[in-house]
């Protein structure tokens, strides 16, 4: 018998915030006023976008009568195929653990803050003998993720994040010499100093994971030219 499909509301968003189009999402697609309790999961696990799961209650007397709905229990999730599939795996590990979803840590405490009108493009390599499972350790290490993976393509993989402060594109890089090396690209949106101490925060990920990190860093204007001397990526932190 095949399971019922089932799609969690919400969508791409592109000029609305997050949780904004996220209340208008759940309205337009199951007729509910959705009051948002916190950020649940973020997932890294796509070439295009990043995925977050926000945990939230219906407002009184808001769910229609007609309204078909899912028990969230381990065994109701594990009998229902529920999209998307990384959420979904995510949620069932969360209540076969026994956690309360109610009482997780919400992970918008975790996310930083923009500088306004301050931008820092980086550029940076990251070489290891272990191959891309070291650098997803790292990166997830670095980043507020609950899942990262690089996604495999015809040449190498590649991934993305974005929140508020940073977009970051990764892509393994085969050069057909050895293991390959992984290109990460991005932009914080913050002035040079808060970039500095965040990169230095990621070069201590992957010196953890054994991942040797090198590149460069430069301030921009909000057109993406340079406008501060190019400096390298910190490489002696304790």
């Amino acid at each position: 018998m095949r399971a019922t499909r089932l799609e969690l509301p919400g969508g791409r968003i592109f000029d609305d915030g997050r949780e904004e189009a996220l209340v208008r999402l759940v309205r337009e697609q199951i007729g509910v006023d959705a009051v948002i309790g916190s950020l649940l999961h973020i997932t890294a696990v796509h070439p295009y976008w990043t995925c977050y799961l926000y945990l939230a209650r219906a407002a009184d007397d808001s769910v229609p009568t007609s309204a078909q709905t899912l028990p969230l229990t381990s065994d109701a999730l594990a009998a229902a195929e529920l999209e998307p599939a990384p959420m979904a795996e995510l949620l069932r590990a969360d209540l076969q653990a026994g956690r309360d979803l109610f009482s997780l840590p919400d992970l918008r405490d975790r996310l930083a803050k923009p500088e306004p009108g301050r931008f820092t493009e980086f550029n940076a390599w990251a070489e290891t003998e272990s191959g891309a499972g070291a650098v997803e350790a790292a990166l997830t290490d670095w980043l507020p993720v609950s899942m990262l993976r690089l996604r495999p393509r015809v040449f190498g993989s590649d991934v993305v994040y974005e929140d508020d402060t940073l977009y970051l594109y990764v892509e393994e890089a085969p050069n057909g010499q050895g293991p390959p090396p992984f290109n990460l690209q991005g932009e914080l949106r913050q002035g040079p100093a808060t970039a500095r101490d965040r990169l230095a925060d990621l070069a201590r990920c992957c010196r953890r994971h054994g991942v040797r990190l090198s590149g460069e860093y430069v301030e921009v204007d909000e057109a993406g030219d340079e406008i501060g001397p190019e400096q390298a990526l910190p490489q002696d932190v304790p």
